[in-house]
């Protein structure tokens, strides 16, 4: 990660973020190189620590960062951050990022959640993970999935949960954020997010995976020329007939997609939805081509097959990633990074708070084992043994240059 960005550049920086976050398309568009050095980065992931926030390994500096929630600004700073972001949301941040420090500038968090509405029923797949059935969409939830008044085993049919996460290729939502909104049980507007199936434009009613949505009274706002389109993404807001189990649309506008066209970096994660070859495919719904030099890590190109979790980075060209770095995560991975605080045994230490095991299985990349040692700096990469992650069964150890 990269060094805090020198005071007396903030001043011109956010001048040039400003017109960065401004250009073109209702101010959602970035374009490429960021000047003052600086060039371009946008980052689609989940937060996965404050200070001010961290997505996909970048840190971004939040203290003039317009928070947007929902396509509602919800103020600048830090301060907003905490007040309407939570750990494990997936947010699209755009700023200006530097080669040589460790703190990319936000000048944007969007945040957009995928779906609202009561669990209908749920099941247990395996020990750390379940399938929740909300407005006929399957939620999965597993040890990456981070709560807020509820857990993984006291959600119960009934319940009225938000959801973040990612879409595979089935249409499933595998959350990284789900908080529990009861309160919202009495007359709500519930949300869901998904691609236009069975569009019927006669008697104005279409499918979102297992749910029916009538829109005939619905006020639709940004689509392409402004009509409903079979395989749209879009975002539907409205009210749920409980006898029948459609809901009404009261509002329809498109889906959490980017709007910049061209941008110096990004990094985006999620699941292959769509696959043409192992070169061009979609990363949730992210058109992706992959560089004939990429660099694959902890996988082959003969490995991106639909239901994958990858991480892509590169640039963004007329709107299609052109990955120079293709990563592959299994969908219960999470990856830690800091200085080794603790050697318990052979086979255990930890990195501040967090217990890392590792087995005949873990792979180690420049270095060996015998290697860990108190203030040696590690990239872990492993899957925890229960949902509260107090432990992490490392896949792979990478030791990191300070």
């Amino acid at each position: 990660m990269k060094p805090f960005i020198p005071k007396t550049r903030l001043a011109a920086l956010w001048v040039v973020l400003v017109l960065l976050s401004c250009s073109g398309g209702g101010g959602h568009r970035l374009i490429a190189g960021g000047g003052i050095d600086g060039t371009g980065i946008i980052s689609q992931g989940p937060i996965s620590s404050y200070g001010s926030i961290v997505v996909n390994g970048t840190e971004f500096d939040t203290s003039g960062a317009e928070i947007i929630v929902d396509e509602q600004s919800k103020g600048v700073g830090d301060q907003v951050v905490r007040s309407n972001l939570k750990i494990g949301m997936v947010v699209t941040v755009e700023g200006i990022s530097y080669d040589d420090q460790k703190i990319a500038r936000a000048a944007r968090v969007i945040y957009h959640e995928n779906l609202q509405g009561p669990v209908e029923s749920v099941e247990s797949i395996d020990p750390s993970t379940k399938k929740l059935t909300v407005l006929g969409q399957i939620v999965l939830m597993n040890a990456l999935t981070r709560f807020e008044a509820t857990d993984l085993n006291t959600l119960a049919p009934g319940d009225v949960i938000s959801v973040s996460g990612f879409f595979n290729d089935q249409g499933d939502i595998w959350a990284t954020f789900l908080q529990r909104r009861d309160h919202l049980a009495a007359g709500p507007v519930y949300k869901v997010t998904g691609y236009v199936v069975d569009l019927n434009t006669n008697l104005e009613f279409f499918a979102i995976n297992g749910l029916r949505v009538v829109f005939s009274r619905a006020i639709v706002n940004g689509l392409p020329d402004s009509r409903l389109v079979q395989g749209l993404f879009v975002e539907v807001e409205g009210t749920l007939d409980a006898d029948s189990g459609i809901l009404h649309a009261t509002r329809i506008v498109p889906g959490d997609v980017l709007e910049a066209e061209d941008v110096d970096t990004i990094e985006v994660i999620g699941f292959v939805t769509q696959r043409d070859s192992s070169f061009q495919f979609r990363l949730g719904n992210q058109r992706v081509r992959v560089n004939p030099k990429a660099q694959f890590v902890d996988g082959t190109a003969a490995d991106v097959v639909l239901g994958t979790k990858l991480e892509a980075e590169g640039t963004l060209e007329g709107g299609i990633l052109m990955a120079d770095e293709i990563e592959f995560w299994r969908p219960d991975q999470v990856e830690v990074e800091g200085f080794v605080t603790d050697v318990a045994s052979a086979m255990e230490f930890s990195i501040g708070s967090q217990v890392v095991q590792i087995d005949d299985h873990t792979v180690f990349e420049n270095g060996t084992a015998t290697d860990i040692g108190q203030g040696i700096l590690v990239e872990v990469k492993g899957v925890p043994v229960d949902g509260k992650r107090n432990i992490l069964l490392a896949d792979k150890v990478s030791f990191e240059e300070e």
